[in-house]
């Protein structure tokens, strides 16, 4: 059984060449997952980035946001039995997680799971559940940034709405809470606990400029709860835009391989006070994440030389000293 990775971009080259590395090693190692690049729209300097590493890539004439970026990936690539859609700033800690995922949905005949991550508490937890060595989260909220659909539930439910074209954003809990309506979930929202220190995700400036938009009290776009109201099952796997496929091998890249044995160190791409602040993020990460308090203090203080201004950290001070 075959499984693709891809990550969807938008003229955010500098998220890719931060975190794409990893994804691509482990699909190095392991022949039965294929890695993709999707970009929504025409980006030349994606384009030479892509050709240097010889990278994948499927990419648009027009940006219409991540939903047909990913309805394009389905359309190009319809025979794989398990995908995952990964958006740019997220960043593989553990590599385990795709074994974890398509293992569990394999023996569960599970269709659609989420990734919620460390802040559990912003989902709205509604059900944990112990399946064998697994700990299943039902949430009533989600988010689009890391998830895992199979080949038969994508054919019963369909793609991302067109409607979000017009947007350029948007759509993904639309999309996912059309598994609950095809009864193929009992809860909106579905991820597994023992993953959520597995990713990093880091939070970049939006693409899209929302702003000026109109958003309902459960801060959704509101063509999108509109949409959800009409408990659609299923809407077709649509694209608008012309796209076209740069061919590079989507099993084996030789060129990254060479690459990362010659550069071993973390970010390799990345260079100065830029990777400071990555590392910054990173050992804030494993301050919130160790069990073990005297790695905490370390990974504390690590955080801070790197980035004295790491807004992580401030937020976090500010938000301890409110609860005192």
């Amino acid at each position: 059984m075959k499984t693709l990775i891809t990550i969807t971009t938008c003229n955010r080259l500098e998220e890719v060449k931060k975190y794409i590395f990893p994804y691509i090693s482990f699909c190095n190692k392991h022949e039965k997952f294929d890695f993709l690049l999707s970009l929504d729209g025409h980006n030349e300097e994606y384009l030479l980035f892509c050709k240097d590493f010889e990278i994948p890539l499927i990419y648009s004439d027009e940006r219409e946001g991540v939903g047909l970026s990913k309805n394009r990936v389905l359309e190009q690539f319809p025979k794989y039995d398990y995908y995952f859609f990964i958006e740019d700033d997220i960043e593989l800690l553990n590599e385990q997680i795709f074994i974890i995922y398509t293992n569990f949905a394999k023996t569960h005949n599970v269709s659609h799971l989420n990734h919620f991550g460390i802040s559990l508490e912003k989902h709205k937890i509604v059900k944990q559940e112990k399946i064998g060595n697994i700990t299943i989260l039902n949430a009533n909220k989600g988010g689009g940034y890391f998830n895992f659909f199979t080949k038969e539930g994508l054919n019963k439910v369909g793609g991302w709405h067109t409607t979000f074209a017009k947007y350029k954003r948007f759509g993904h809990t639309e999309h996912t809470i059309r598994f609950y309506n095809a009864k193929l979930s009992n809860y909106y929202f579905t991820g597994i606990k023992e993953t959520s220190k597995m990713l990093l995700i880091h939070f970049p400036p939006h693409v899209t400029n929302t702003s000026n938009l109109e958003f309902t009290k459960n801060d959704l776009n509101i063509d999108e709860e509109k949409l959800i109201s009409e408990k659609l099952k299923f809407y077709p796997i649509k694209t608008l835009s012309n796209y076209n496929f740069l061919d590079f091998d989507m099993s084996i890249n030789n060129k990254v391989h060479f690459f990362l044995a010659t550069n071993k160190k973390k970010y390799p791409l990345i260079k100065g006070a830029k990777r400071l602040i990555l590392f910054s993020e990173y050992y804030f990460f494993k301050y919130k994440t160790s069990n073990n308090n005297l790695a905490r203090i370390i990974f504390f203080v690590l955080s801070f030389i790197t980035n004295p201004n790491n807004n992580l950290i401030k937020n976090y001070i500010k938000q301890k000293l409110r609860l005192t």
